[in-house]
């Protein structure tokens, strides 16, 4: 009996992290992003933990550096909480979407993750904006525990945990992209010098 195939916690342009594309985009050679993809950081972007019962979300400052927590959403239907976060994707300018991928510990996916994907679908197809799949193995837990050092408990937390959880794996995202720019543009930089060298 094979097993699920494990997950990386990255996301190559437009894809998840299993490499499913949810919005097409031009492929690029060896699954690298492409130079205008990453050179895009500066736009606005919108996290989301998406639950059973509540779906935290998180946005970006409009350079794509930060992460805040934003708003929890009351999960009453699937149709009204995408209408509802179409309307925020156009309210805020978001130009991006990041949907946190529920996965087990040791990378396998479950029924939440196939759940999220199916969510991430419809969420791509209502907006037209581009959704990116993101590990969220360690932000729920991460912000349970940044409450509690808050000094909340569990009932002051509800409602708080869904969107700092966002907040958490929307950064963890941008971090991401922040460190694959910085190394396409050191190698960039390698590759003028090799250019400038004079041949021996």
């Amino acid at each position: 009996m094979s097993s699920s195939p494990r997950t990386e916690n990255r996301a190559v342009a437009l894809r998840d992290p299993s490499g499913s594309v949810l919005q097409r985009r031009e492929p690029t050679s060896k699954g690298q992003p492409r130079r205008d993809a990453l050179q895009r950081a500066g736009m606005r972007r919108l996290g989301i933990d998406h639950g059973d019962k509540r779906v935290g979300l998180a946005l970006s400052d409009e350079d794509g550096v930060f992460a805040q927590p934003f708003d929890t959403l009351d999960r009453k239907g699937l149709d009204a909480l995408v209408i509802r976060i179409a309307e925020i994707v156009e309210e805020r300018g978001v130009e991006e979407i990041v949907v946190g991928l529920p996965l087990h510990l040791d990378g396998r996916e479950g029924a939440s993750a196939r759940r999220a994907r199916r969510f991430s679908e419809r969420v791509a197809e209502r907006t037209g904006k581009p959704v990116v799949l993101w590990d969220e193995r360690m932000s729920s837990m991460a912000a349970e525990r940044a409450l509690r050092e808050g000094g909340l408990d569990g009932k002051a937390q509800r409602g708080k945990v869904d969107r700092v959880a966002a907040s958490l794996l929307l950064q963890s995202y941008l971090d991401s992209r922040r460190g694959r720019q910085d190394a396409w543009d050191a190698r960039s930089a390698d590759d003028a010098d090799d250019e400038d060298s004079p041949e021996r």
